[in-house]
Parts: C-alpha cells; structure tokens; sequence
C-alpha cells in the first residue's frame, strides 16, 4: 500500500497539512491543535484524528501538540466512491480507534491487518464526511472551491481517461481560462501538473497491487516513456521499476519510526 509515516514533535514547525493526491490522517498523541478548515475552526486534543484532503483549505494556529501523520494514497478512498452516492455498510467504529488500530497492525508488521483498517477508515468518512463531490455546495464553501473539489474528484476517478482542461472546463460549463485561474488560485499548482501527479500516483498504485504491466505508461496519455519516468522520479523519488523494492525500504523505516515511546503514548490514548 502506498503510505508513508511521519511524527511531528511540539518543537515542530507544522506549515502545512495538505499533499498532492494524498489524504493526511493525523492523530494528536499530546497536547492540543486548533484550525480553520474550509471557513470551519476545529478544536482538537489528545486521542483526536483528523483527515485532510488535498482540496482542503486549512490555516493553523499556534499551537502546543505533537501529531502522527500517515498519509495515504488518495486513490484507495476514491476506489470507494460510488456514483450513487449511497453511504457505505460499515461497522461502526469510531474513526479514532480505526487510524490506532491500524498503526498496531503496522507496528506488528500485520500489512493486510492494516489496509483493512484503512479501508474501514475510509469507509468511515465516506459515510459521515462531505463526499458529494459534485452535486451539493456547503453553505461555507465558495462557489470556487466547490468546483476545484468536484473538478479533483472528476480528475482522480478518470485517471485512464484523456484529460484536457477544456474538456474538463466543459463538464462543469465553465470557461476554461477561469477554470485554469481558479484551480492554480486554490491548489498552488496547475491544472496539467495535478493531472499528471493524479495519474503517476494512479499508476503508482496499480504497480504496488497488480504486475508491472498493469496499465502501462502509454495507457496513462504520456506522450513518451522518459516524460513517464522523469514525472514518476519526480513524485516518488524513484523509477519506476525500483517502486515496489523502495516501498519495502519505507515500510521498515515507518516501523522504526513506531518506537516504544510513541506506541507508549498511543497505548495510553486506546
């Protein structure tokens, strides 16, 4: 599974929540954090999790916490995404206790252990989040943030698909100058640079779980292979061919990275 680990101590400077194409689950493990996401202020305390997407407009305040961060792949959550928009059967457990008993499962090196719980994570805020992409606006959002978020989902769910601005600008009938303007305003990127992240990560995922043939570059709509490789090493720091090996290399150093003193203070919050 494409994730990574990363703890963030109270002599941390936290700038940022949000990664391309990742979902960031942050636990607080001590102390306590407080945010404005999407015009919303969130308090939160030891024990708490909390998701951010990359479309999520977030500003930190000051603060006195040490956070686990694992940050995950988007396209496991997209994956779960059902046109309907019918919510997902789950067990209902709460979404703090799903991230904690996923890190015991990676702790414990229970790989499969631990995408079940993610999945169940997921499947989590599937149901009690905002995942109406595309057909409702909250009463906080801007029309322009309400299409950058459809405009990712649409994105991250075509990732196969030719995807052209002004194609896209067309679904959402909007021009596609305006569309291009309003997407680098709120993802501090452009449009053609998230499509290509969106399906490198994408294929990422697939070469993780399938044979290295599945899906291969040219299905992706990059015009050479080198364009592929050169976009890939630029994501993830690696070809290609050498992903699965690295991932086994991050998967250790993320155990490391669950020390007794850090599973200690995990412990104490289940």
């Amino acid at each position: 599974m494409d994730f990574s680990l990363t703890i963030f101590n109270n002599e941390h400077v936290l700038q940022h929540l949000t990664n391309l194409s990742r979902i960031n689950v942050y636990l607080i493990i001590n102390g306590n954090i407080s945010l404005l996401k999407n015009n919303e202020l969130q308090h939160y305390h030891v024990g708490d999790v909390f998701h951010i997407f990359d479309f999520d407009q977030t500003v930190i305040f000051p603060h006195h916490a040490s956070l686990l961060k694992l940050s995950i792949n988007q396209h496991y959550f997209y994956e779960l995404f059902q046109p309907s928009n019918q919510p997902i059967n789950c067990l209902n457990y709460p979404s703090n206790q799903l991230l904690i008993n996923a890190l015991y499962a990676l702790h414990q090196s229970e790989f499969s252990r631990f995408k079940h719980t993610i999945n169940l994570y997921f499947q989590h805020i599937f149901n009690t989040v905002n995942v109406d992409l595309a057909e409702h606006q909250s009463s906080n959002s801007s029309y322009g943030f309400t299409l950058i978020k459809s405009v990712i989902h649409y994105i991250n769910t075509h990732c196969i698909d030719t995807l052209l601005c002004k194609n896209i600008a067309q679904t959402y009938y909007v021009n596609h100058s305006f569309l291009s303007r309003e997407f680098s305003k709120y993802m501090h990127t452009t449009l053609s640079d998230y499509i290509a992240i969106a399906k490198i990560t994408h294929n990422a995922k697939q070469l993780l779980e399938q044979s290295n043939d599945a899906h291969a570059w040219h299905d992706y709509g990059f015009h050479t292979y080198s364009d592929y490789v050169t976009r890939f090493q630029h994501v993830y720091h690696c070809p290609p061919d050498k992903w699965a090996e690295k991932k086994i290399t991050d998967i250790k150093l993320v155990k490391h990275k669950l020390n007794k003193n850090i599973m200690s203070q995990i412990s104490k919050i289940k």
